[in-house]
């Protein structure tokens, strides 16, 4: 017998691994900007980890990988939301030799 906590396709194994990299504008109104992210964040539960980023200047982007406790689904109306904002939206995923099952 096999009891199975979860069952999913590779190809859901492989999207849940992406790293949703949200870039935000430097914004004078940054407060409520990160409120609103993290609202987004918290109504759109998933299984994709997140970075935010925003470039300081010229030459330095800032970088912070939320805390692995708060993951989104990534989806289309997730995407959206947060191009309204003004937030571009990139997706990182883990390059081939690292997933390659062993």
């Amino acid at each position: 017998n096999i009891i199975a906590d979860q069952v999913q396709s590779l190809d859901d194994l492989q999207r849940n691994r992406e790293l949703i990299v949200l870039q935000l504008p430097a914004s004078s109104e940054s407060e409520t900007l990160f409120d609103t992210v993290l609202h987004l964040m918290n109504t759109n539960p998933g299984n994709c980890d997140v970075a935010l980023e925003t470039q300081l200047d010229a030459d330095i982007v800032v970088r912070v990988k939320v805390n692995s406790t708060l993951r989104v689904d990534h989806s289309a109306r997730f995407d959206a939301a947060l191009k309204e904002l003004g937030c571009g939206v990139r997706v990182e995923r883990p390059t081939q030799s690292a997933s390659r099952v062993r």
